[in-house]
């Protein structure tokens, strides 16, 4: 033991050892992590059991004897300690991957990059720990290099089993992504901690004047201030003003305005300020519902854009060539793409005010996401905007940059052009019942039943009501069910509705949509995706103190477990709740499971008036072209809209109409490549991210090739 802890004090005050070491035993836990997730997968999805663990074994030992032959001429070339914080970068990258499509092999592939590029480290670090450990320690220090090297995978394994259960194989993989991106900040910041200790204590000694200097910064000041106003500039490509022609150029004031930066620092902080600007402008509407949080909320998610702002100013504000052109058309749309992936988790919010959406309305345009989904159409645009910056820039590639302009817009009516028909498969009459704003749910009951009976006449298939349609529990009222049942008798079809169900012996309760027919309670579904402050808050304990000030959630609501197709008749539906159209996954995951068509109902009166409601009604849209799938959304009180399978407009109804209407839907069968191959597009944005932050590090440090 003294001889261990003798190498633990050699290590803690040698630099030099102490970043190759972190970073050895970083790496080494997330790729165990990886390489558990792959043995957990293979063992509960494909029953390989000790299979699986060799297979893993034969990826990771092809990928290290690989690795070891190629990491002597890769350090040659780039520099040992340069690669130290670049291995990170392919390990990221793979496990975002991974988790996107967590399939058998695509795992074994993706576990096999991170334990080639965990190799290329060791054999770094090897070099480096050797050469800076002195002579008399240099035992002690390897041996504390074994322990650490052995324990991080033991401890991936323990960390991982608990956490595991099948299904959550995707959320477990992106945060080993998570972890691995972290590594790299981490072992990237080691290696200027000295240089900025030395900073800081000098510019203690001239607290003073470099106080006096930041007050008279205003040149920064105006900077930010314009990034801010430039932020908030795309708000107007999404509804309700709808201008979607302005999403292709929306965002050049911005490019120009963090590329102006002095330096790359600042321009982070401008595109940060820029997003912060987005973020409010396009939801400011949820100031009553959140109060004072609605700045936090803007801060927090602006920051998931500073790549994208060290991107701009990396490959923009210097000289431009045709290479630098080249790799900015490509790394600056995946770097957009991959902040609005990270966004749209749902404990950040959900993937809401998509720059792909602004599309919803120009089914020609948004044909391009039925090939790549919402992230392809995005990527389009704001690869549009960052060609536009250049020819700006660099009038000696407007040629090049017009014919990449005309390619890129050109990608959605060509595919709209040539695109297989999908087959036809009959048709369905869908009524929509849209209250309006009554604010007593008896009376809004009661209208509803009214309008209902009226529909008789008009003999639709499906009745559809909106979110929190129901002003009492349905589970808690059998005189409620039956009194639904008579009324669906009296139309002759199913009637959709929702509301609340209290789970018995709590006081918890789901959002439950519930089909009842003619002859009873036929289908329910419980709401997975809640939304956050409007349905539960999250951490709670922290940021409870929100519902004090505003219209937060006072409790909780329960999660659901799962979607349901349901069936009316011969009609198979997936019936989602509100939030859930944001999500492109739901919409796929129910039209894999056999739904012809997709319901969504939904209650935004909270937000009546404001650019919330047309905002979520031009989402059953995008959702329609990416899966080939005709889509509903029903609004308690408004907007209520019905787009077919290519996300044409067949019927909408704004927040002042109240009134029942009827649309015959035309049903088709078949499927999108997107719907087929899923999210393809993060998976290239967020390796092409990778890639460029990868060329970038070794580019960085040209004295230690």
């Amino acid at each position: 033991m003294a001889d261990l802890a003798e190498g633990v004090r050699v290590v803690t005050r040698t630099p030099a050892i102490r970043r190759p070491l972190l970073a050895v035993g970083a790496h080494r836990l997330l790729l165990g992590a990886g390489f558990v997730v792959l043995v957990l997968v293979a063992d509960s999805q494909y029953r390989l059991k000790a299979s699986g663990y060799g297979i893993a074994l034969a990826a990771t030992g092809i990928a290290t004897f690989t690795a070891s032959a190629a990491a002597p001429a890769l350090a040659s070339r780039y520099g040992a300690r340069a690669l130290l914080p670049a291995a990170f970068l392919p390990a990221a990258a793979a496990a975002y991957v991974g988790g996107l499509f967590p399939s058998l092999w695509v795992l074994v592939v993706c576990v096999a990059v991170g334990a080639f590029a965990f190799q290329v480290l060791k054999v770094c670090a090897d070099a480096l720990i050797g050469g800076a450990t002195p002579d008399a320690a240099r035992g002690r220090v390897f041996a504390l290099y074994d322990l650490l090297y052995n324990l991080a995978f033991v401890f991936a394994g323990l960390a991982m089993v608990p956490w595991w259960h099948a299904g959550r194989e995707r959320a477990l993989l992106w945060w080993v992504a998570a972890g691995f991106t972290a590594g790299w900040a981490v072992i990237e910041l080691a290696d200027r901690g000295k240089l900025r200790w030395r900073r800081s204590r000098r510019a203690k000694r001239r607290r003073g004047p470099r106080l006096r200097l930041r007050l008279r910064d205003r040149p920064q000041l105006r900077g930010r201030c314009a990034a801010l106003l430039a932020g908030g500039l795309p708000a107007l490509a999404f509804p309700a003003p709808a201008w979607w022609w302005l999403a292709w150029v929306a965002l050049v004031p911005l490019l120009l305005v963090v590329r102006a930066a002095p330096t790359r620092r600042e321009g982070v902080i401008r595109a940060w300020w820029g997003l912060g600007g987005f973020e409010v402008a396009t939801q400011y509407w949820l100031l009553p519902s959140i109060g004072p949080a609605l700045g936090l909320l803007a801060v927090l998610l602006g920051a998931l854009w500073l790549p994208w702002g060290w991107a701009v100013h990396r490959l923009l504000a210097a000289p431009l060539t045709g290479r630098r052109a080249a790799a900015a058309l490509l790394v600056v749309p995946s770097a957009w793409t991959c902040a609005e992936a990270v966004r749209s988790w749902q404990s950040l919010g959900g993937p809401w005010v998509l720059l792909g959406a602004t599309q919803w309305n120009r089914p020609d345009l948004l044909a391009s996401a039925s090939l790549g989904g919402v992230w392809l159409t995005g990527f389009l645009i704001a690869l549009v905007n960052t060609a536009v910056v250049i020819a700006l820039i660099n009038r000696q590639l407007v040629r090049h940059v017009a014919v990449v302009v005309l390619l890129a817009v050109a990608v959605g009516p060509v595919w709209s052009a040539v695109r297989p028909t999908l087959p036809a498969a009959g048709s369905v009459r869908i009524a929509v019942v849209q209250p309006g704003v009554l604010t007593s749910p008896t009376d809004r009951q009661s209208w509803e039943e009214t309008t209902t009976a009226q529909l008789s006449t008009q003999h639709p298939d499906l009745v559809i009501w909106g979110e929190s349609s129901l002003g009492y529990d349905l589970t808690a009222d059998p005189a409620l069910i039956a009194g639904l049942q008579g009324l669906a008798q009296q139309v002759n079809a199913d009637l959709l509705v929702n509301g609340d169900a209290t789970i018995p012996g709590t006081s918890s309760a789901y959002n439950t949509s519930a089909l009842i027919a003619p002859d009873g309670l036929v289908g329910e579904y419980h709401k997975i995706r809640l939304v956050p402050f409007g349905e539960y808050i999250p951490l709670r304990p922290v940021l409870g103190w929100v519902a004090d000030f505003s219209k937060a959630a006072p409790t909780n609501r329960v999660r659901g477990d799962q979607t349901t197709v349901m069936h009316s008749g011969s009609l198979a539906f997936g019936p989602l709740i509100c939030f859930e159209s944001a999500f492109p996954d739901m919409a796929r995951t129910e039209v894999a499971h056999g739904a012809q068509l997709l319901v969504y109902q939904t209650s935004t009166s909270t937000f009546q008036g404001s650019w919330a409601q047309p905002q979520h009604a031009s989402l059953a849209a995008v959702r329609a072209a990416e899966t080939g799938r005709p889509a509903v959304q029903v609004g308690l009180t408004g907007v209520s809209a019905v787009f077919d399978a290519h996300g044409r407009q067949l019927a909408w109804h704004g927040a002042g109409y109240r009134g029942a209407f009827t649309t015959d839907v035309p049903l088709v069968s078949g499927s999108t490549p997107y719907q087929r191959s899923g999210d393809w597009m993060l998976a290239v944005a967020f390796t092409a991210l990778a890639a460029g932050a990868t060329s970038a590090v070794f580019r960085a440090r040209p004295d230690e090739r």
